[in-house]
């Protein structure tokens, strides 16, 4: 589900002619959707990988909407980028506690 939506954006900014930043979103929308699959058939554990590679591809659609100047949605995907991490950190704090 976050995949799509990703090289769906990639191939509208590369139609813009922004080609690294299109390039980048198409190229990270691939490897999420390959590692998703991979943890899906295998039993990985691979989860928190794939919640960083995801948080990582929130930070550049953030970055590059810092650099279009867009007014709100830079703080958009910088929210979520850090919400999405939340889960991981809760998980680091309960195995410090039990330590």
């Amino acid at each position: 589900m976050t995949a799509f939506p990703l090289i769906l954006a990639g191939t509208d900014t590369l139609d813009q002619g922004k080609a690294v930043f299109g390039t980048i979103y198409v190229l990270c929308g691939l490897v999420y959707a390959s590692f998703a699959l991979l943890a899906i058939r295998k039993d990985v554990n691979g989860n928190k990988w794939i919640t960083l590679f995801g948080s990582l591809i929130l930070l550049i659609v953030a970055f590059d909407y810092f650099l279009q100047a867009k007014k709100y949605l830079p703080y958009v995907y910088l929210a979520a980028s850090l919400v999405s991490l939340i889960p991981l950190v809760v998980k680091h704090l309960k195995k410090e506690r039990e330590l």
